[in-house]
């Protein structure tokens, strides 16, 4: 026996529900009893035998995937060499929409080995590299800050941290790992990921992510209907903060500013003096 990791499982759910199959028919394919595919596939299950998820996985057609991403050159890797900008001028989004639509689906995404952290963006994957010190202090303030006025306001949102993948756009194209989301309806948990937009998200820039986080995601996040989004620059010691649902024009603030979130009408407001 080992455990499962969470790609592994998520990976089971989203074919199970590309497949639109039932617990019944996996059972029926794999010879797996169902309730063991059902436990399994819904994590209640934390270490089941490797040969009963292989049969699964079998059965619905992963192992299939796997093995022929594995005898393709390593062509999935793509990075972003422009030079980043606050804001998406017109020129952008059009270059951005002609050049930057790639083939990869989820399929793809999924099959990506284990220890490889990357986002699906309109069917181009993107490498993400690991977090710095600065970055997850950040993410574990904002995640706090935030959780502590839900708590206290007895509120029913949820806020929650990388690694979290959002199926922004409803499609096969795009699976994104936002650093902090806040979401409001439940009916987008799916277990697996968020499917559709959040409320609220927030990216820590770094130097490998600062064109994607700043063209592209905002980009992708304006136009997917998430109604605010902050962008945390440590380097320049600014957060950069855009309320879409109202059409606001981007506000800037220190690290030091008590910075309104206004999915809360600002009544929540964030203090990173002490990062």
């Amino acid at each position: 026996m080992g455990s499962i990791s969470q790609k592994q499982l998520r990976r089971l759910m989203y074919y199970k529900e590309r497949l639109d199959i039932t617990y019944k028919e996996i059972s029926v394919r794999s010879g797996v009893p169902e309730s063991t595919v059902k436990k399994i596939i819904t994590g209640v299950t934390k270490k089941p035998h490797k040969k009963t998820v292989a049969e699964i996985e079998k059965a619905l057609g992963i192992s299939d995937v796997l093995r022929d991403e594995m005898a393709k050159d390593d062509c999935l890797r793509a990075k972003a060499s422009q030079e980043y900008v606050y804001g998406t001028e017109a020129e952008d989004t059009i270059n951005y929409e002609r050049g930057n639509y790639g083939d990869k689906t989820l399929a793809d995404y999924y099959a990506l080995p284990e220890d490889r952290r990357a986002e699906l963006i309109d069917g181009v994957i993107y490498d993400m590299s690991s977090p710095s010190f600065v970055h997850q202090e950040i993410i574990s303030e904002l995640v706090y800050q935030i959780k502590d006025y839900i708590h206290k306001n007895k509120g029913k949102c949820k806020a929650l941290p990388a690694p979290i993948d959002v199926q922004l756009d409803c499609d096969e194209k795009t699976m994104l790992q936002p650093d902090v989301v806040i979401l409001c309806d439940d009916k987008k948990n799916k277990n697996r990921c968020i499917f559709g937009p959040p409320d609220f998200v927030c990216e820590v820039l770094s130097s490998s992510t600062k064109f994607r986080d700043s063209v592209l995601k905002l980009w992708k996040y304006m136009n997917a209907g998430v109604r605010e989004y902050w962008m945390v620059d440590t380097d320049k010691k600014k957060v950069i903060c855009y309320f879409f649902e109202q059409g606001e024009e981007a506000m800037e603030y220190g690290l030091e500013d008590d910075i309104p979130v206004k999915i809360y009408e600002g009544k929540l407001k964030i203090n990173l003096k002490d990062i």
